[in-house]
Formats: C-alpha cells, sequence, structure tokens
C-alpha cells in the first residue's frame, strides 16, 4: 500500500507542477477511460471467444508523463479496471512510453504500457500489456484530448481450491489470458 500512496503523490505533484503553465515544463497528466472489447479468454478450465460470451471490460487510468523531447515520452501510471463477465476488478501500477514517429503529424504517437496489477481481497493481481496508436488533440499547452485504439493483454493470476482423485483438498494458481481491443477517450494536462 505504501507504494500506491506513493505512486499517487508522484503523479499529483506531476498535475500541480503541470498545471502552474510552466513552459519549459516537460511534465504531461492524462486521464483515460478505456473500453476493452474482449476477443478470447484462455484459463485453466477454459477458452472463450468473442462468439461464445460477450467479452468487455471497463478501465480508467492515471498516467504522469515526462517529454523527453519532441519524439519521445515516458512516464508512468495506475488505474482501476473492471472485466464484466468475469467479475474481477484490478488495479495496475505501469510504465509507458510514448513514441511520435511522424514529423508533419506530431501529435499521433505510438504508445506502449508494461505493469503489474497488485492482489488484494478486492482485486486480482496480474501482470497488463497495451500497444496501440494515439493521437492528442491538444487546446491549449496543458489541457486537450487523448484518443486511444490498441491492443490489450491481461494475465490474470488466480487460485483454486482443488479436490483431488484421493479427497485431498488443496489450493491451486492459475492463469488467465484475456486479449482485448481497446478504445480510449481522455484529457491531457
Amino acid at each position: 500500500m505504501k507504494i500506491t500512496t506513493l505512486a499517487i503523490m508522484l503523479l499529483f505533484s506531476f498535475a500541480t507542477f503541470a498545471q502552474k503553465g510552466n513552459k519549459t515544463s516537460p511534465f504531461n497528466i492524462m486521464f483515460d477511460y478505456h473500453y476493452n472489447l474482449g476477443l478470447t479468454d484462455r484459463g485453466y478450465l477454459h477458452k472463450s471467444n468473442r462468439s461464445d460470451l460477450k467479452m468487455y471490460g471497463n478501465s480508467i487510468h492515471l498516467t504522469g508523463l515526462y517529454n523527453l523531447n519532441q519524439k519521445w515520452s515516458v512516464g508512468a501510471g495506475l488505474g482501476l479496471d473492471r472485466y464484466e463477465n468475469l467479475g474481477y476488478n484490478t488495479f495496475p501500477i505501469f510504465v509507458t512510453s510514448h513514441f511520435s514517429p511522424l514529423e508533419h503529424i506530431p501529435s499521433a504517437y505510438l504508445y506502449t504500457n508494461l505493469g503489474y496489477a497488485v492482489g488484494g481481497e478486492a482485486f486480482t493481481k496480474g501482470m497488463l500489456f497495451d500497444l496501440g496508436l494515439g493521437y492528442k488533440l491538444m487546446l491549449k499547452r496543458h489541457f486537450g484530448f487523448n484518443f486511444q485504439f490498441g491492443y490489450n493483454l491481461k494475465d490474470f493470476r488466480r487460485e483454486m481450491t482443488v479436490l483431488d482423485s484421493n479427497g485431498r483438498i488443496y489450493d491451486k494458481s492459475y492463469n488467465q489470458l484475456r486479449n482485448s481491443i481497446s478504445f480510449g477517450l481522455g484529457l491531457v494536462f
């Protein structure tokens, strides 16, 4: 919990610094909502496709970015994700990288997120990976809109109670992989 508190304090300090209007400020904050349209779900006991099950999820992410130069930005973020048909809530903490390869369209970028969802009573732990395209429509230096389209991979790490053939009961760890297409909309500060 100390890491989570530290990450939240760091992101809000970035936001405060960025909003002061310092023209040399290399920081931006992004607050995004994502709809994750599930394609496949593969677990210990099952494999589902979109045609078998309506798979979807919703996520809200807060990301602090440090702009290295006009092409590269790196940062960290945290979020709350909910995968409805599974009933899983996740609390991911991740690092991110944005790259703008097109000089004639500097607002377009490629992004990647890599992180881990912290477990607990209400949260399912596991890895997170995102890869996609984004576009920032800046109305002011520190205010604009963010649009993203990409791929989302979520690895849920779960435990289940198993009864073996000898009548022994034990806990077994397993992974469940979810592949999704992600549509995001957010604000940039």
